[in-house]
């Protein structure tokens, strides 16, 4: 799965491609994360606290952690791909891997991951263009895969 951006509008929104599909895609005017706004708007907290969303990813239970620790965010419903694979799918090993492993295993596709960008500064005060289209890439591929044992699978 390749990304790309394929517009810069100027004002911190940005269209990424991925492969064939786009997304929409929007970052604070600075490009900063969450680590360093100046608050968190309500919001945030109200989406990540609605019962009706299930937010997925590959050890999402540190993530929630993290936010209701530092935050004081709640999130009503988080599900951690590699556990609903191995049930959903019956391969156990899931357990243990990785988003590109899942992505491979549910969607068969190939995942890029560049080492550069995995391994790079990511408490930076503002994230490059390459974290942010990689972080976009997870957050995509998260749902996607998500999305595909939700409704392929049942």
């Amino acid at each position: 799965m390749a990304t790309s951006i394929v517009n810069d509008f100027g004002d911190g929104t940005y269209t990424v491609a991925f492969d064939e599909d786009k997304i929409y895609m929007t970052v604070t005017d600075s490009g900063e994360e969450i680590i360093h706004a100046d608050y968190v708007p309500d919001q945030l907290g109200n989406f990540l606290g609605d019962g009706r969303f299930t937010f997925v990813g590959v050890g999402i239970h540190d993530d929630v952690d993290k936010l209701r620790e530092h935050y004081d965010l709640e999130v009503e419903n988080a599900v951690d791909l590699r556990y609903l694979a191995a049930q959903t799918i019956g391969k156990p090993a899931l357990r243990s891997t990785g988003l590109q492993g899942l992505v491979w295993e549910v969607m068969g596709v190939w995942m890029e991951k560049p080492h550069h960008v995995r391994v790079s500064a990511w408490d930076s005060r503002q994230l490059t263009l390459d974290q942010m289209m990689y972080a976009c890439a997870d957050a995509f591929a998260s749902f996607e895969v998500g999305r595909s044992l939700y409704d392929d699978y049942e």
